[in-house]
């Protein structure tokens, strides 16, 4: 499993413990306001972007968490 994967998992079963509170979606957004506001969000400046996860509130949809998933090669071994 590579290293952003393993962190992806974490993300994943962390906000599976709140899905009474929370929207969790990957990559992409069901809801057309967050679409709207990734269509100018790239990594390189242009571009729609696609965050590892967005975290939406279901009782606050102004409050969202965007997660981009790495890993810390200082901590990580390189596989090589």
């Amino acid at each position: 499993m590579a290293n952003e994967s393993k962190t992806e998992s974490i993300v994943r079963s962390h906000f599976s413990k709140f899905t009474e509170l929370v929207i969790v979606e990957e990559k992409a957004s069901d809801n057309p306001r967050i679409d709207k506001l990734l269509k100018n969000a790239s990594k390189k400046g242009f571009g729609k972007g696609f965050p590892d996860f967005i975290i939406s509130y279901k009782n606050d949809p102004d409050f969202l968490i965007v997660i981009e998933c790495k890993y810390d090669k200082r901590i990580t071994p390189n596989p090589k």
